[in-house]
């Protein structure tokens, strides 16, 4: 813009004002520029934390008591404490079937253990004897109990100590029911007629 010099004195001055103010402008501007990468930040989810291994247990354990669709009852689901990792664990839990056919448990499994075994001890002339399943018949309108000194679960290879208060996740398959993740809640050793109890 080329200024008059007959122009008065007076008015150079708001015109350089409104010269200097339309040169701001870019500058006020410009960190609007970073705004996507700020909303790109926000938007970006947290890493999440690796579940401790006590909240792996429980995770989607079903409320025993509560039939699996049509078939099978589990009560009483309960395991005993141990003092290290390492040892064996074992589980009991009461199985009812109130289905009209009969099922089978096939397998259990539990992130607690590296393996779980269906056991069941029995007496052979005077001595306890001890051998694994490979299934349990749960027949038809019928409770089959996993107790001491009978059929049982063994947590082989546990991943850290059972202990009392705490409940261990363990997932049951059924020929027919289909899977059923349980709680067992570990009761303390003091006191118990488990026979696996030191084992």
């Amino acid at each position: 813009m080329t200024l008059n010099r007959a122009m008065p004195k007076t008015m150079l001055a708001p015109l350089c004002l409104l010269a200097l103010a339309a040169c701001s402008k870019p500058a006020a501007e410009a960190p609007a520029a970073t705004a996507p990468a700020a909303e790109a930040a926000a938007a970006a989810p947290a890493a999440a934390a690796e579940p401790a291994l006590s909240d792996k247990l429980t995770s989607g354990a079903t409320i025993t008591g509560e039939p699996i669709p049509g078939r099978i009852v589990i009560s009483h689901a309960k395991a005993r404490e141990t003092k290290i990792a390492g040892v064996t664990g074992v589980g009991f839990l009461d199985i009812r079937n109130i289905g009209g056919d009969d099922d089978r448990l096939l397998s259990a499994s539990s992130p607690i253990a590296k393996s779980v075994e269906i056991h069941e001890m029995s007496m052979d002339g005077g001595v306890m004897r001890m051998r694994a399943l490979k299934e349990l018949v749960i027949p038809a309108g019928k409770t089959v109990s996993l107790a001491a000194g009978g059929t049982h679960l063994m947590l082989i290879g546990t991943q850290a100590p059972l202990q009392a208060g705490d409940s261990i996740r363990v997932d049951l398959q059924f020929e027919k029911a289909g899977r059923a993740t349980v709680a067992l809640q570990v009761e303390p050793l003091e006191g118990s007629d488990d026979s696996h109890a030191g084992h």
